[in-house]
């Protein structure tokens, strides 16, 4: 089957992505067109422990858009009740700040969870300067009761300047 594509690298990769793909989703259809197909079994399964509480000496940092995700919402409010740290992260401000590209209800809800945010969060931590600036500004008076940083974006820990051109 791969031997037809033994000339193009690229088409041979391709086809044996499907094949694998194929493998996994589908194994006993491949069993029988002759594959063999290995079903691991694994010997220490994956557990899973819900988590009760945050330790309250921990920091509950929000990187992800959490603003459909009233689980999230709520495990915020409770650590904050009980004296924790939460860090909400946020990359940009474009449902409110190019309100042309978006429909009311996104930015509503957008406004509505922003607004949340600022009430359970001890912290923002904006990707930019400016979407540190469009955060306050949209906070308004209420911008200098909560901590607004800067944080360093990925290529930055491995040693690049913010806006490099290298």
């Amino acid at each position: 089957m791969l031997k037809a594509h033994e000339h193009n690298k690229l088409l041979r990769a391709a086809r044996k992505v499907s094949l694998y793909t194929q493998m996994f989703l589908m194994p006993g259809r491949m069993e029988q067109l002759g594959f063999k197909v290995y079903r691991w079994k694994c010997k220490h399964p994956i557990s899973f422990k819900p988590i009760a509480d945050i330790p309250t000496q921990c920091t509950y940092a929000i990187l992800g858009s959490n603003w459909s995700i009233p689980e999230t919402e709520a495990r915020a409010r409770s650590h904050r009740a009980r004296g924790g740290q939460v860090a909400q992260m946020v990359y940009d401000l474009i449902p409110i700040t190019h309100t042309q590209f978006h429909h009311q209800g996104l930015i509503d809800d957008f406004s509505q969870w922003l607004r949340r945010a600022h009430e359970y969060s001890t912290q923002f931590l904006c990707i930019s300067q400016n979407t540190a600036t469009d955060l306050r500004n949209f906070l308004g008076h209420d911008a200098h009761q909560i901590d607004i940083r800067v944080t360093a974006l990925p290529h930055e820990f491995a040693g690049y300047a913010r806006n490099s051109q290298a």
